[in-house]
């Protein structure tokens, strides 16, 4: 599945950063790497949606790793 997930969206990143001139190179130099990402949403149909459908997984990621953390420190302190 992760395979799958960077074979897509590495693909699709290389593919519009050289058919439209450097885009995502362009981005990365001027705002850094994370606005490369949003350059790629915006490129894809259906860009809003999946804007935040990947926030909403970044904020998910967060949450399930803090709650992983504080179980680890809590294990660590008894």
């Amino acid at each position: 599945m992760v395979f799958l997930w960077f074979s897509i969206f590495s693909g699709s990143s290389l593919f519009y950063d050289i058919s439209q001139g450097g885009i995502m190179f362009e981005a990365y130099k001027a705002e850094g790497f994370a606005s490369v990402i949003y350059v790629l949403l915006n490129q894809l149909p259906g860009s809003t949606l999946l804007s935040v459908l990947f926030i909403f997984a970044c904020f998910i990621t967060f949450i399930i790793v803090t709650d992983s953390n504080t179980d680890a420190i809590g294990g660590l302190c008894i």
